[in-house]
């Protein structure tokens, strides 16, 4: 049996050490793997923590304090919450007003008609007064806007200054509008009521008698007059 040449110790001994990193790897391999299994196992562990690199950092951030408004915004807002104040009064009178109203309507005795066309009178300039006021009160804040915000009327005061005032505006025509109807149809009522009375004491009473005997609060005057000429 021949024994192995150079060339063939060569690779005996090349095979040896390949085997040696061989083995090396696997026991590297073998440790990492260990280790890899025992931070699975702590991870999994109830009340394990994660490692300090892996934990999620909680920062707390302070909300920013919005900017106190202006001097003139806060005028205004002291002005729009007036305006506010008075046209929910205008509401509660109008309730009345037409409370008085129906009594009128319905009402057949002389005295109580005439102490209830009186209240309506009074509830009637209340609104009257607070109607001028909130419309000068809107004209005003219309005028000191536009001067104030002549040239920077993109900023954010200018806008909530504009869309406020334009809110407060709509809602005192819808109030007007809503008096107008209350009043258009108490006369339209009342016109009626006068017209019936009056054709029965005087079926020759003219059109234009019963609308004097209707514009006089409830016709007591003018329906006194026709009765008494038809009387004669």
């Amino acid at each position: 049996m021949a024994r192995p040449g150079r060339g063939d110790g060569v690779e005996l001994l090349t095979h040896d050490e390949l085997q040696r990193q061989a083995d090396e790897r696997d026991d590297y391999q073998a440790l990492n793997l260990s280790g890899a299994i025992d931070i699975l196992h702590q991870l999994k562990s109830p009340g394990a923590s994660a490692p300090a690199e892996a934990q999620d950092v909680v920062v707390e951030v302070e909300p920013e304090e919005e900017p106190a408004p202006s001097v003139f915004m806060a005028d205004f807002f002291d002005e729009v919450k007036g305006v506010k104040s008075k046209m929910g009064t205008m509401r509660k009178t109008m309730v009345d007003v037409k409370e008085l109203q129906s009594k009128i309507i319905q009402e057949v005795s002389k005295q109580k008609s005439k102490e209830y066309t009186e209240q309506l009178d009074d509830q009637l300039r209340q609104i009257s007064v607070s109607a001028k006021q909130v419309k000068n009160n809107l004209q005003s804040m219309q005028h000191a806007g536009e001067e104030k915000f002549k040239d920077s009327k993109e900023t954010s005061e200018a806008r909530t200054h504009a869309n406020m005032h334009a809110a407060l505006q709509r809602k005192f025509v819808e109030i007007m509008g809503e008096f107008q109807e209350i009043q258009s149809n108490y006369k339209k009522h009342l016109r009626e009521r006068v017209a019936r009375q009056v054709k029965v004491a005087n079926p020759a009473a003219t059109e234009e008698e019963i609308e004097k005997a209707v514009e006089g609060g409830g016709g007591d005057i003018f329906t006194d007059k026709l009765l008494s000429r038809a009387a004669q």
